[in-house]
């Protein structure tokens, strides 16, 4: 309790010192696809928004009986936050959509679709995943993350483990197509996840003829996890009659190095290693002053949403 309290006693005053950063634009890339895919699509509809916060990082080194841990856990991020966040996200991609002069299902069509179609939805619009257990060998790097839905475009359920395009992709995928059936000619259901990070995390195992020594390190740093993140699609063509889905994501991690976070060592807490010789664990609170975050994830789904729209249109 007390590296709670002490947590946000300094998120306090962050938020009281910190700069108002100014508007960025992440240089995002979609990784290779075919751009016929998109060829035909003449709306749009937004069924789904899916917005992933990593709550929790967690570095770990072990070998030949040397052993350490860090965690950073993220403080000053609340669900409501994340939340608002999501139906920002939501909005502006309907709007960028419409600037670009494609129209685009209203909330409440998009909704009447999903409920036709019989998707289940993700109960409480929200997926919370702790990352614990697992043995180390050599290294490892584990998160924790929270994903809500936007409120006009919910979370489904077939998209609780797609993180990282897991084992739910397949689910993913025929969820979009199920809600695309029934949709007019050249209509596009558009359901993405967006990723982002709050720390950079290291881990190593080092030997020699005399010792093995085991080191984590990490630090603060704003991200867009572009290879966890991603669109699933769903084309209609042939008069209504078929529906072609298909998946597009970013081609990697983009960073910034605005700052919108305070380490506090020893402020998390962290479960211990259990290896014989050199064993170290810490854990460390990032303390985040929420404007500052919350202007680094505007700039992040913007920039995210601008990259769905182009890679789109040039596909059209």
């Amino acid at each position: 309790m007390l590296k709670l309290v002490r947590a946000v006693s300094f998120a306090i005053v962050l938020a009281v010192a910190a700069p108002a950063a100014q508007a960025q634009t992440f240089p995002i890339k979609m990784a290779n696809h075919n751009k016929g895919y998109f060829k035909g699509f003449t709306s749009v509809v937004l069924p789904s928004y899916n917005f992933t916060v990593i709550t929790a990082n967690q570095a770990t080194a072990v070998g030949g009986g040397a052993a350490s841990r860090l965690n950073k856990v993220l403080f000053g991020v609340d669900e409501a936050a994340m939340r608002k966040m999501a139906d920002e996200a939501h909005a502006d991609l309907r709007a960028q959509f419409t600037a670009a002069g494609i129209p685009v299902a209203g909330d409440e069509a998009s909704q009447d679709a999903l409920k036709a179609s019989g998707v289940a939805l993700q109960p409480g619009n929200l997926d919370l995943v702790k990352a614990t257990g697992g043995i180390t060998v050599n290294q490892s790097l584990r998160q924790s993350y929270a994903t809500v839905g936007a409120t006009a475009a919910p979370m489904l359920g077939a998209f609780k483990s797609v993180l990282g395009g897991g084992p739910g992709a397949a689910a993913a995928a025929k969820a979009a197509e199920t809600v695309a059936k029934g949709q007019p000619d050249g209509a596009m259901v558009v359901i993405p996840t967006l990723v982002v990070d709050f720390a950079a995390m290291q881990a190593g195992v080092q030997s020699n003829s005399r010792r093995t020594s085991a080191t984590t390190s990490g630090g603060a740093a704003f991200t867009i996890r572009g290879v966890a993140s991603g669109m699933f699609f769903a084309k209609v063509y042939n008069r209504g009659k078929s529906v072609f889905p298909f998946y597009a994501r970013p081609e990697g991690d983009y960073g910034s190095a605005a700052p919108f976070a305070d380490d506090v060592a020893g402020g998390a807490t962290v479960a211990p290693t259990s290896a014989f010789g050199d064993n170290a664990a810490r854990g460390d609170a990032v303390v985040v002053n929420l404007a500052a975050w919350e202007g680094l994830v505007r700039d992040a789904y913007k920039s995210y949403n601008a990259t769905l729209v182009k890679a789109a249109l040039a596909g059209k």
